[in-house]
């Protein structure tokens, strides 16, 4: 009982942590909206709706291509994926928990 309530404590310190290093290191390029702090979906679809109004005005083609990858990770086969990391790391992987 005691895992599920650290859980999502150490799920927060990491994001956390990790966001705060990802943003002062600025490894982040700035066109990356999801998971940041301020930066929300709709801010998003205005900038590219600035970018289409831009293009337009200047007479340029605007093409854009959306994807849904929501569920793209469910369809992986874990195994495989894992069986890639070993190899690129050029070691053994411990294992983890059943996925």
């Amino acid at each position: 009982m005691t895992v599920f309530l650290c859980h999502p404590v150490f799920e927060k310190l990491v994001s956390t942590n990790l966001l705060s290093f990802l943003a002062r290191n600025s490894i982040l390029c700035p066109q990356q909206f999801g998971f940041r702090q301020g930066l929300s979906t709709f801010l998003a679809l205005l900038k590219l709706q600035d970018h289409i109004l831009e293009q337009n005005s200047k007479k340029l083609f605007t093409c854009a291509i959306f994807l849904d990858l929501k569920k793209v990770f469910d369809t992986v086969d874990h195994q495989i994926l894992l069986g890639n990391r070993s190899v690129a790391s050029g070691g053994p992987v411990v294992p983890g928990p059943p996925i």
